[in-house]
């Protein structure tokens, strides 16, 4: 009895996270995300998107890199710099990016924003292929796309295979809870 309390508390837990995980978010709850909860948020729209192995970096001295990944078709490593801003980003994002790309060994770099990017950022970016700017507008095209209208009905294996908290029991498993997003490792 008292394992089975135990799974059923996983398991409402569970249901809790698997409708966090696929729930829509607006721009206005993003505007009011801080920079952890976008990075997260972030990586968590890639993999529904198809990108794969996906990790946040180290929380400080990330070289201007917040997310690493990679393209779903052709495997290429990809550092993204999730920016959660009022104002137009300039010259300097592109800049980091470059860093971050260098830093990590990516070979492209993706400026992920809530707001827009001046021109001048947009002509600097266009020189070089490998940097992609993703502004308010594509991000919202994103979401779409990606983030049901309705949440789906709960599905024990495809909760598994997300990875998502908490882990549920199974009998080659015992009963570990894992998190999210690894920020542990090194780069």
């Amino acid at each position: 009895e008292r394992e089975q309390k135990e799974r059923d508390r996983l398991l409402s837990l569970a249901h809790e996270s698997w409708a966090d995980h696929f729930r829509r978010r607006t721009m206005v709850e993003i505007d009011e995300m801080d920079g952890l909860e976008l990075e997260e948020f972030l990586a968590k729209l890639l993999g529904i998107a198809g990108y794969t192995n996906i990790s946040l970096t180290s929380y400080s001295n990330d070289q201007g890199g917040d997310i690493l990944c990679e393209w779903p078709t052709v495997g290429a490593q990809i550092v993204i710099q999730a920016k959660r801003w009022n104002k137009s980003l300039g010259n300097g994002v592109i800049q980091e990016i470059l860093g971050a790309m260098l830093h990590y060994g990516a070979q492209t770099g993706i400026v992920m924003t809530n707001s827009r990017f001046t021109e001048s950022a947009k002509r600097l970016a266009a020189k070089d292929r490998r940097i992609m700017l993703f502004d308010r507008q594509h991000l919202e095209k994103l979401i779409a796309k990606c983030l049901p209208e309705r949440i789906p009905a709960f599905d024990e294996l495809e909760y598994s295979r997300l990875g998502l908290w908490p882990k549920l029991p199974s009998e080659d498993c015992g009963n570990q809870a894992i998190g999210k997003f690894d920020r542990s490792k090194e780069f």
